[in-house]
C-alpha cells in the first residue's frame, strides 16, 4: 500500500514539475514561432486560392493513423509534397495532436481507440469506413499496439476495397513476423543467419532454461507487444534481483516470453521499405543510444542479411520490416533478435530530396519496376528539441558536463523532428496542448505510473 502511494506520489511530483517545464518553454517557443505561423498562413491561403478550380481534379489519397507519433507527420509531409490529398486518424483520447494541425493534412478524424474488446469493434468499423469513404489509395497504421485489430480491419478493406495499397502484410505473414518465436524458427527454415531462441510458458519452464546453462547471459522478450516489458529484458544473475525480475514478468501460458541468449551491445536497427520484396528504402541507426534520438549509420552487414531475408522469403513482401541487431560473442556476426512489422522512427531521417514517395508511387503501378535502394543523405541525426533541453538542463544541476558537451552536440549537429519552417503549428501542438493534455487527463483520470515524456509519441505514459 505504501509503495503504490509513493510511486502515485512521485508521479504527481513529476508531472507538476513536466507542467512547469512546458510551461516555461512555451513562452519562448511562441515567441520564435510566431513569425513563421503568419508565414504559413499566408502560404496556406496562398495554396488554397491556386487550388481554386481544381479541387476536382482527382488526387491520389493517402490515409495514415496513429496521428498521435511523431512519423506520421512525417509522412504526411511526404506524401504530400507528391500531390497526395493526406488524411490523418488519431486516438480520440488526445485533445488535439500535431499531425492533425499541419498545413501537410487535409483531414483530420479522431475514433476510439481498441484497447478493450467494447471499443475494438467500433474502431474497425471506423478504419473501414474512413478508408472506403476518403478513396485511399494508400493506408499506413503504425501503432503497434493496433496491430490486431489493424490486421482484421485489413481483411475487410481486402475484399470490400481491394484498390487501397495497404502497406502492411497479410495477415498470416504478419502474424509470423510480429511473433517472436515463429520469426525465429521461420529464419532457421529459410536459411538465414539468426540467433537460438525458447518459448518460455511458465517460471518452471525459465528456471529450467537459465539453470542448464549457468555461464550464458540472457535476454527475456513478451512474444505480444508490451511497451513495459520491452524496457527491463536482461536476466539478472544475482538470486534476489531474478526473484524480482520473475515476479516482475508474470510468465504463463497467456503471457509467454522469448528467452534469447544475450548477444553484445551496441544495439542496431533497420527499417525497410518494400513493396513485392523489391526494397525502395533502407536505414540503419544506432539503437542502444537513445530511443529519442535517431540517425542514419552505415553497416553493410545489416544490409546484406536483410537483402538475404527478402530473397529467400517464400511470399510476397509489401509494407515495412524493422529488425533489431546485435552482435555474437562466439562468432563476431550480428544477428537478428526480432522483427516489428512496421515502419521505425528512424525513417524520420529521410528528407523530400530523397523522394521515397515518388519512388513508392512508381512501384505501386509498375510490377516490373526497380530503381537503387534510397539511404537518407541529407539528415544524419534527428532529436525532438525540449526532450534534449530537459537533458540538458538536467545534466547541468548534476554538473555532468560530458552530457551537456554530448547534448548540445546533438542540437548543433541534427534535425529537430517536429519542426518545419512552413508548419511550426505541429510543433507547439505536441509540445504545449498534446503532451500536457495527456499528463493532466492522467491526473484526474487513472492516474498510471509513468517515468519519462514519450516525445517520439507524443505521450508521457510508457506503458
Amino acid at each position: 500500500m505504501t509503495s503504490v502511494f509513493m510511486s502515485k506520489l512521485q508521479m504527481f511530483v513529476r508531472s507538476i514539475i513536466t507542467l512547469s517545464y512546458l510551461s516555461l518553454m512555451s513562452i519562448p517557443c511562441m515567441v520564435f514561432c510566431l513569425p513563421w505561423l503568419l508565414l504559413s498562413c499566408i502560404y496556406k491561403i496562398t495554396q488554397t486560392i491556386q487550388s481554386k478550380g481544381t479541387e476536382n481534379e482527382p488526387k491520389p489519397c493517402v490515409v495514415i493513423f496513429a496521428a498521435s507519433k511523431s512519423k506520421t507527420l512525417h509522412y504526411l509531409r511526404l506524401f504530400k509534397d507528391k500531390g497526395y490529398r493526406t488524411v490523418a486518424v488519431g486516438s480520440d483520447f488526445y485533445i488535439t495532436c500535431g499531425a492533425g494541425c499541419s498545413i501537410y493534412c487535409d483531414k483530420y478524424y479522431a475514433i476510439p481507440a481498441p484497447l478493450c474488446p467494447e471499443t475494438e469493434a467500433t474502431y474497425i468499423d471506423k478504419v473501414v469506413e474512413i478508408v472506403i469513404n476518403e478513396k485511399a489509395d494508400v493506408m499506413m497504421q503504425i501503432e503497434p499496439r493496433y496491430t490486431p485489430s489493424d490486421v482484421k480491419a485489413n481483411e475487410i478493406l481486402g475484399n470490400q476495397f481491394p484498390k487501397c495499397t495497404i502497406l502492411a502484410f497479410e495477415t498470416e505473414t504478419y502474424s509470423l513476423l510480429d511473433n517472436k518465436m515463429a520469426f525465429n524458427t521461420k529464419l532457421h527454415e529459410l536459411g538465414v543467419r539468426a540467433p537460438q531462441s525458447h518459448l518460455v510458458e511458465s517460471e518452471k519452464e525459465f528456471r529450467e532454461l537459465i539453470e542448464a546453462y549457468p555461464d550464458k547471459r540472457f535476454i527475456l522478450k513478451p512474444v505480444e507487444y508490451r511497451q513495459a516489458d520491452r524496457v527491463d529484458i536482461k536476466v539478472p544473475k544475482d538470486n534476489d534481483l531474478l526473484q524480482k525480475f520473475i515476479a516482475k514478468k508474470q510468465i504463463s501460458k497467456e503471457r509467454p516470453f522469448i528467452l534469447q541468449e544475450e548477444l553484445l551491445q551496441p544495439e542496431f536497427s533497420s527499417s525497410t521499405l518494400v513493396v513485392d520484396c523489391r526494397i525502395i528504402a533502407h536505414n540503419c541507426s544506432d539503437q542502444s543510444v537513445d530511443r529519442m534520438w535517431h540517425n542514419s549509420i552505415d553497416k553493410p552487414e545489416i544490409d546484406e542479411w536483410v537483402q538475404d531475408f527478402i530473397t529467400k522469403y517464400d511470399e510476397p513482401l509489401t509494407g515495412f520490416l524493422t529488425f533489431d541487431f546485435m552482435r555474437s560473442s562466439t562468432d563476431g556476426l550480428l544477428y537478428p533478435l526480432e522483427c516489428n512489422p512496421r515502419v521505425h522512427t528512424n525513417h524520420m531521417c529521410f528528407t523530400r530530396e530523397e523522394n521515397v514517395i515518388g519512388e513508392l508511387s512508381k512501384h505501386l503501378h509498375d510490377p516490373d519496376y526497380t530503381c537503387s535502394i534510397i539511404k537518407p543523405t541529407h539528415i544524419k541525426e534527428t532529436y525532438w528539441l525540449l526532450r534534449e533541453i530537459a537533458l540538458i538542463l538536467q545534466s547541468i544541476l548534476k554538473f555532468d558536463l560530458g552530457t551537456v558537451v554530448e547534448r548540445v552536440g546533438v542540437v548543433l549537429r541534427g534535425n529537430e523532428a517536429i519542426f518545419e519552417w512552413l508548419d511550426p503549428l505541429p510543433f507547439l501542438v505536441l509540445n504545449f496542448v498534446q503532451i500536457p493534455g495527456r499528463i493532466v487527463a492522467n491526473l484526474f483520470g487513472q492516474q498510471i505510473i509513468w517515468d519519462q515524456v514519450d516525445y517520439v509519441c507524443g505521450n508521457p505514459l510508457i506503458n
